[in-house]
């Protein structure tokens, strides 16, 4: 008998469990890996996952650069560069969100199949 993955989406993400435990992604991904049914959208959700992943941190860091500048030289942000992290940023977190709705769909899959 399989022990089911449950997902809870938030705010900051979604959270995976199983048996109350919470899973990292790369936990997550080598649960789903043992069954060869996920693999359709298991493999869509890492590629997602991990180039959501460049695009927020690079958005994060274009976010992070001109505030910090800003704050240290005690001129004013530079609005392009901080837009355009924002919107690198949003990229990401639309990635993010992809990869979440191609990971519950693996979960669904996994945890119909009884063996």
């Amino acid at each position: 008998m399989i022990n089911p993955i449950s997902v809870k989406p938030g705010f900051l993400g979604t959270k995976y469990y199983q048996s109350d435990k919470s899973l990292t992604i790369k936990q997550l991904n080598t649960i789903l890996s043992e069954n060869e049914n996920t693999n359709e959208y298991l493999d869509a959700a890492k590629n997602k996952y991990s180039t959501s992943v460049v695009f927020s941190s690079a958005g994060g860091w274009l976010i992070g650069w001109p505030i910090g500048y800003a704050i240290g030289s005690k001129k004013s942000v530079d609005l392009s560069i901080l837009s355009g992290g924002f919107l690198i940023a949003g990229i990401g977190v639309h990635l993010e969100k992809k990869a979440a709705i191609d990971y519950k769909k693996a979960i669904d899959i996994y945890n119909e199949i009884k063996p």
